[in-house]
């Protein structure tokens, strides 16, 4: 009874590990298909795209309201947003005629027109992440790509590409003046995940010690930087040395994994998973959550209808300052269809409904502490996520 008791306890503490994960399928009505790629506060960003849309138009940035539930174009041109903050949204536009040459360009949430960011003398350029009036990215000079920052604020452009990344860089994430990426170092070496502490020259190699193939990274929260090495999800915390392995490797069936996304304590991604030949598709991703370790894993694709669904990935991530969690992404369909934007969200339970539990157990015997010992931290908070996956 002490146990079944006291686990009733801890599953109530570590929702997001146990259950209260919902998810919401998003797509707009008359949209071919959709994604989510980017999330912060209220607003949410990614793409639709249309057989029998505007015109002109096949694929449209556009936002996501998360208050009303509602999508608003961004643009009347193709076009994708990438990222948001909370004044701009961030993406490239499609030259017409020609998909593969794009221009960086930036909508303000306020209104307004868009601004065409592409620096003088580039051939392309795109952003990827967005903090504040800061927005980041890449941009092509003489057919070399340039890790690329623009404060929108002081009317500044930030060239970050370091003369030893003789196979180009580039920016893919940003917090405040960090942001995060990666550079080719040539010689086989395959590419490097770096750190930027600032705007200004230098950076911080993440390739951790024994890498195969070489690492990349997608996303940058306050000191946690979050990517992949060798093709298995990757968290640092500002140095090499740092390097966390967060693919969970007790699945016989993971094979690759990503961490694309992170804010708080919380970094999210995919896992792909090795069904075996002749099964389609053979490797299935399945958005997934982490909190901090390969052991906290939480696949949010087990929360999809498995009938309508066949893979799905997480994007990025917003935690708010109550703890709740709000994932973005997408999913495709079983029959081969196209995917479609989902919101993953855990809301913390209301404080009376822990606290009640807390305070029926405490008037059981086995519950309470003898005076003079000093009761060990629990494993977790009301508003984190346990460490561990259930």
């Amino acid at each position: 009874m002490r146990v079944s008791i006291l686990a009733l306890l801890f599953a109530a503490l570590c929702q997001p590990c146990l259950s209260g994960w919902e998810v919401t399928r998003v797509h707009p009505a008359g949209a071919d298909w959709s994604q989510l790629m980017g999330i912060s506060g209220r607003y949410a960003v990614g793409e639709i795209a249309y057989t029998n849309g505007p015109p002109n138009v096949t694929v449209q940035a556009a936002l996501y309201d998360l208050d009303r539930g509602t999508w608003k174009p961004l643009d009347t041109r193709d076009t994708t947003a990438n990222a948001v903050s909370d004044m701009w949204a961030a993406g490239f536009l499609y030259q017409p005629g020609n998909a593969s040459v794009v221009k960086a360009t930036a909508w303000p949430l306020a209104g307004g027109p868009a601004l065409d960011l592409q620096p003088a003398g580039a051939l392309t350029s795109k952003l990827t992440s967005a903090s504040g009036q800061l927005l980041a990215g890449s941009a092509q000079f003489a057919g070399k790509i340039h890790a690329y920052v623009w404060d929108l604020a002081g009317g500044q452009e930030y060239d970050l590409h370091p003369p030893a990344a003789v196979n180009g860089s580039q920016v893919n994430g940003i917090d405040g003046t960090r942001s995060v990426g990666e550079i080719g170092l040539g010689g086989g070496t395959g590419s490097h995940a770096v750190l930027w502490p600032s705007l200004a020259a230098g950076y911080v190699d993440l390739n951790p010690t024994g890498a195969v193939y070489g690492s990349t990274a997608y996303d940058i929260s306050d000191n946690t930087q979050v990517g992949e090495v060798d093709g298995l999800a990757a968290l640092w915390r500002g140095s090499a040395g740092s390097y966390v392995n967060l693919h969970p490797s007790w699945l016989p069936s993971a094979a690759l994994s990503y961490a694309l996304g992170a804010d708080a304590h919380v970094q999210v991604g995919y896992v792909d998973y090795d069904r075996g030949a002749g099964t389609f598709p053979r490797f299935p991703a399945h958005a997934t959550v982490w909190f901090g370790t390969a052991a906290s894993m939480f696949d949010l694709h087990s929360l999809l209808d498995p009938a309508y669904y066949r893979d799905s990935v997480a994007n990025d991530v917003w935690v708010d300052e109550l703890g709740n969690i709000y994932v973005v992404g997408s999913a495709a369909r079983v029959n081969g269809g196209p995917a479609e934007a989902l919101l993953w969200t855990y809301v913390v339970p209301e404080p009376g409904s822990v606290a009640a539990l807390a305070l029926g157990l405490a008037g059981l015997p086995f519950f309470r502490r003898p005076r003079g010992i000093t009761c060990r931290s629990r494993p977790t908070t009301s508003s984190g996520p346990c460490t561990r996956h259930p």
